[in-house]
């Protein structure tokens, strides 16, 4: 109980945790922490060549030496850790303040150097540069790291997880922005549960299990969840566009033709989908709609002009016949039988005395010689 008591109240030894175990072999005689330092890579130094350029050889040599302890054991511990570091580097470049083509060129140094040489004599070791091989193997070292260091950290999770914020901080702020809510499962691993990606790095809880060391990159799969309030938003803008279009769709049945099936536009591309619009008997009969009002037969229209004509003759003849006003035409026509004949005389009369046409028409008096 002493012991107990007595390792709890002592500080967390960091270089001397499971997960650190090549960390002093690796980075031995290395310039690594001048990389570390603030604006190091910043491209107005213009040290951030030099630096990469000195780091790689005896970063690679003591790589070498620690891959044969692991090719020995089959452990692939060291593959894990040169590519934390090569990562943490990578991250160092991205964060400097430099324009794009130097930062480019500091990356395509760190790769022509690695990438064909992790894998050599028989170590399967890989580096894929993008950032969700990347994130992958984070949460793949994270897995291992912290199921070894478990035992070593009881009642110093806190300092533990200060820890974890400087290991990790960098790389998160590299592959992952403000706006990401990044999640990841593991394939047969705790029931496929998920687990936030940040979390996962920075406060790992009850996530070991006896078949860790069996987990591979193959095995992750990652996924960005929707936060609450873009679930919120998208959620209000879908269910608008869904009372828009219900309405819509009511509006296009409304003016569809009678029968036994409607046809509207489901607004999805140009497709339109039938679907059955029983009548009820008690509509049937109440209202034709206007598409039937419109297919009138054309011989309608000349029919019914006919029997108007036919009616304002009717009324015109008994108005004439048995009417006063019939009476005074008749006397009319009686007195004066030959008006229309003189009005027509009186005519051409004029038209043959008028000087304009003299010299072309020849006048014949009606007096016979």
């Amino acid at each position: 109980m002493d012991n107990l008591l007595c390792f709890s109240l002592q500080k967390l030894d960091i270089d001397g945790l499971p997960s650190n175990k090549y960390k002093d072999k690796l980075l031995k005689n290395t310039n690594f922490k001048q990389l570390e330092e603030e604006g190091a890579l910043n491209e107005r130094h213009a040290n951030g060549i030099p630096l990469l350029t000195k780091l790689n050889p005896k970063l690679t040599i003591n790589y070498h030496h620690i891959k044969r302890i692991c090719s020995e054991n089959n452990d692939y511990k060291c593959c894990r850790d040169i590519n934390y570091y090569l990562d943490l580097i990578r991250a160092f470049i991205e964060v400097s303040i430099s324009s794009n083509e130097y930062k480019e060129a500091l990356k395509l140094l760190v790769k022509e150097a690695w990438e064909d040489r992790l894998g050599k004599d028989g170590y399967n070791c890989k580096m894929e540069p993008d950032d969700e091989s990347i994130r992958k193997r984070c949460v793949l070292k994270q897995l291992h790291d912290y199921c070894d260091d478990k035992h070593f950290i009881m009642g110093k999770e806190e300092e533990y997880y200060k820890h974890l914020e400087e290991k990790w901080g960098s790389i998160i702020s590299f592959t992952t922005s403000t706006k990401d809510n990044l999640h990841f499962k593991i394939m047969g691993w705790k029931n496929n549960q998920t687990f936030n990606y940040k979390n996962f790095l920075l406060t790992p809880k009850d996530i070991c299990t006896d078949n860790y060391k069996t987990i591979e990159l193959s095995h992750i799969s990652l996924f960005k969840e929707e936060l609450a309030n873009e679930v919120r938003v998208a959620g209000e803008v879908r269910d608008g566009y869904q009372d828009r279009t219900r309405g819509e769709s009511k509006q296009q049945v409304a003016l569809a033709g009678p029968g036994e099936y409607g046809s509207f536009s489901s607004d999805l591309g140009d497709t339109t989908h039938h679907h059955p619009a029983p009548q009820s008997e008690h509509e049937g009969g109440a209202e034709e709609p206007a598409e039937a009002q419109l297919g009138a037969p054309l011989w309608e229209t000349p029919l019914s002009a006919g029997f108007s004509v036919a009616g304002a003759v009717i009324f015109f003849f008994f108005l004439y016949k048995f009417s006063p006003v019939g009476s005074w035409i008749i006397t009319r026509i009686k007195k004066n039988p030959g008006g229309a004949m003189d009005m027509n005389e009186d005519e051409s009369f004029l038209f043959l005395n008028n000087l304009k046409h003299n010299d072309q028409y020849i006048s014949y008096n009606s007096i016979s010689h």
